[in-house]
C-alpha cells in the first residue's frame, strides 16, 4: 500500500484549475522522472492540478546551486481577473489581486530629475479593511540611486511615531533626522506622514531630504553596497524571535520584491535574488536570521545592520536600488482576529511564497515513481511541545499554553491511529532553523497548543492536516494561516481551568473530547493526498469535511 510522502518525499507539487475543466494533453506527466510541457495556449488564469502519484526525494544543497527545479514543476501563470482564485474577495485580500492593488496604487514621491545621477521614489498606498486600524495605512516604497547617512542616525528605545508602545530595553530602534536618507529627486505632493502609518516607515521618511535644489552631483562617487536591490526593514521588539510576528516579515518582504519587480511570484522566478542585499534597521538577533534573512533573502551578500554602516569617516552610501518593506503586522496573517476569515480558498500568492522559501533554502526535489520503494504507508504527526528555554539569546523562563497532560495525549493519540500514524513530539525551540523546516516538510498531521510554532502551517506539504489547542479564546491567525494554505484545520477548545506556576501555565486536554478531533485530521489528511485511505476508520461523515479547508 502506497501511502503519505515524508520528509524523504518532501512532498508532491499541486496544480490548480481554476478556468479549465481539464489539463490539455500538452500539460501532462511524461515519465517517472517527470517534466511538465506547458501548453501556451492555455488559459492564462489556469493552474494545472495533477492527479499523478509519486514521491520525491530532497537534497540539500548550496544556495549557490540550487536550480528553478520547484518553480518548474510548478508553473504558476499569470492570473487575470477575479475569477482566478474564485471569489473577488479572496483574489483581493489574499492573493495577487491584492498585489495587483498596490501595483495600480504606485505613485512619485519623488520626481526624477533630468540629469545624470537623478533619483526616484515610488510608493503605493492602499488600505486593507480586514487588518488592524493602527496598522493603516499600508505603503509600499521603492527608489533608486538614494543617499544613505547612517552616520546622521542616533539609536532610540522608542519609536518617535508610537511613543510608549514596546519601549522598555536597550536601544534596538533608530532616528532619522533629516538628510538620513536623500536623493536627487523633487518631492510631490504625495509625499506626506499620512501617507505612511505610524511606525516605522513613518520615522523613515521623515528623515527624507530632497535634493533637487542642492543637485548633488557626486552621487555616483559614493560608496555603493555590495547588493544591486537593497532590501529595508525592522522588525518590533522581541518579535523578530517569535515564529508568528517573523514569518509576517519574510511575506511582507517577498511582496514587496514583487511589487518592485525583483522576483515574479506569479512565474516563480527568483534568478534576480543573487542581486538582494538585506539592511536591517533594527539591532536584534535571533534563531531565525541565518536561514531566514540571509540564506532566503540576502543568499550572496552579508546582512547589514545600521551601526556595522556607522565609521569614523562619516560617509554616506549609494543605494542603487532599495526597497522598504513595511512592518509585519501589516500582514495578511493578522487579518480579522477575532472571527472568521471571509475567504474559504487557497491562495495561489501564499503557496508562492512557500514555493519560493523551500527554493531558497536549497532544497532541490527529484521526481520519482510513486511505486518506488521510498513510498511509505504511514503518516507523520507532529505534536508541538512547549517548555521553557533558552536558545541564541532568547529566553522563556516563563511558557504560556503548556500540556498539563502531555504523556496521557500522547499515549491517546498513539493508542487511537494505531500502527498507520507515526508520533513524534518535537520542541521546535530546541531546533536549528533549517532542522525546523525540514521537519514540518515531512510532517502529514501538526497538532499543537496555540502558539507561534503553529505558523509553520505555510510549509506544510498541501495535503496535510492541522489540529490547533485553545486553552482558552485566541487570535484565530493560525485557522486563517491554514485555509489560506489550503491545510485542512481542526480546533479544540478547553472548557475547564488553567493552572498556573512560576515556570508557565498549564491545560489539561480532555482526551475524550480531543481523540475524535485528531483521528478527523488524520482521516482527511489521509484522503486528501490521493495515495491511501484507511477505511477502518474514515468515516463518511468526515468526506465532505474534508473537501474544506477547515470545518
Amino acid at each position: 500500500m502506497v501511502g503519505f510522502l515524508g520528509y524523504r518525499e518532501l512532498f508532491r507539487m499541486e496544480f490548480k484549475i481554476r478556468r479549465v475543466s481539464k489539463p490539455p494533453q500538452s500539460l501532462l506527466f511524461t515519465s517517472p522522472n517527470t517534466s511538465i510541457k506547458q501548453d501556451k495556449t492555455a488559459s492564462t488564469d489556469a493552474i494545472m492540478r495533477t492527479t499523478g502519484r509519486f514521491s520525491a526525494e530532497n537534497i540539500f544543497v548550496p544556495s549557490v546551486m540550487v536550480s528553478n527545479t520547484i518553480s518548474a514543476l510548478s508553473t504558476v501563470v499569470s492570473n487575470q481577473g477575479n475569477e482566478g482564485n474564485g471569489s473577488a474577495i479572496c483574489w483581493d485580500k489574499y492573493d495577487f489581486g491584492l498585489l495587483d492593488r498596490w501595483e495600480k496604487a504606485e505613485q512619485f514621491f519623488c520626481k526624477s530629475l533630468p540629469s545624470v545621477n537623478s533619483s526616484w521614489l515610488k510608493c503605493r498606498v492602499i488600505t486593507q479593511s480586514q487588518l488592524p486600524e493602527a496598522t493603516r495605512p499600508h505603503t509600499i516604497c521603492d527608489g533608486q540611486n538614494t543617499m544613505f547617512n547612517p552616520h546622521l542616525m542616533k539609536p532610540t528605545a522608542c519609536l518617535p511615531s508610537r511613543p510608549g508602545y514596546k519601549c522598555g530595553g536597550r536601544a534596538i530602534h533608530w532616528l532619522y533626522p533629516k538628510g538620513s536618507l536623500a536623493a536627487n529627486c523633487k518631492m510631490t505632493k504625495h509625499m506626506m506622514a499620512s501617507a505612511f502609518p505610524k511606525d516605522h516607515l513613518r520615522d523613515m521618511f521623515s528623515g527624507w531630504e530632497d535634493l533637487e535644489e542642492k543637485n548633488y552631483k557626486d552621487m555616483q562617487s559614493l560608496r555603493s553596497l555590495d547588493g544591486d536591490y537593497i532590501l529595508a526593514f525592522a522588525r518590533e521588539r522581541t518579535e523578530h524571535a517569535n515564529l508568528f510576528h517573523a514569518s509576517t516579515d519574510w511575506l511582507n518582504s517577498y511582496m514587496s520584491l514583487a511589487i518592485s519587480g525583483v522576483v515574479d511570484a506569479r512565474a516563480g522566478s527568483h534568478s534576480d535574488m543573487e542581486r538582494v542585499q538585506v539592511l536591517l534597521l533594527d539591532e536584534q538577533t535571533g534563531p531565525f536570521e541565518s536561514l531566514y534573512v540571509k540564506d532566503i533573502f540576502s543568499p550572496f551578500h552579508p546582512v547589514l545592520r545600521v551601526s556595522a554602516l556607522q565609521d569614523a569617516q562619516k560617509k554616506a552610501f549609494r543605494l542603487k536600488r532599495v526597497i522598504f518593506s513595511p512592518p509585519g503586522y501589516s500582514n495578511m496573517f493578522l487579518s480579522n482576529l477575532h472571527r472568521d476569515l471571509e475567504c474559504n480558498e487557497r491562495s495561489l500568492l501564499v503557496s508562492s511564497f512557500r514555493r519560493f522559501v523551500f527554493e531558497s533554502a536549497g532544497i532541490i526535489l527529484q521526481m520519482l515513481d510513486y511505486t518506488s520503494s521510498s513510498a511509505r504507508s504511514t503518516a507523520e504527526l507532529t505534536l508541538i511541545s512547549r517548555r521553557p528555554y533558552s536558545v541564541a539569546g532568547v529566553g522563556h523562563s516563563f511558557m504560556a499554553r503548556q500540556i498539563d497532560n502531555q504523556e496521557e495525549v500522547i499515549s491517546s493519540i498513539s493508542k487511537a491511529v494505531g500502527d498507520h500514524v507515526n508520533v513524534n513530539v518535537t520542541d521546535f525551540a530546541r531546533l536549528h532553523a533549517r532542522a525546523q523546516l525540514a521537519k514540518i516538510a515531512s510532517t502529514d498531521i501538526l497538532v499543537g497548543m496555540h502558539g507561534a510554532a503553529l505558523s509553520y502551517v505555510v510549509f506544510l506539504p498541501p495535503w496535510a492536516s492541522m489540529v490547533e489547542m485553545w486553552p482558552r479564546i485566541s487570535w484565530k491567525c493560525f485557522q486563517h494561516m491554514s485555509v489560506l494554505s489550503g491545510i485542512f484545520y481542526q480546533r479544540w477548545e478547553n472548557r475547564g481551568p488553567v493552572r498556573r506556576d512560576k515556570s508557565g501555565d498549564y491545560t489539561t486536554v480532555n482526551v475524550d473530547e480531543f481523540i475524535p478531533i485528531v483521528l478527523r485530521a488524520v482521516d482527511c489528511a489521509w484522503l486528501r493526498s490521493n495515495l491511501s485511505s484507511r477505511g477502518n476508520i474514515l468515516q463518511p461523515k468526515n468526506v465532505k469535511k474534508c473537501q474544506q479547508p477547515w470545518s
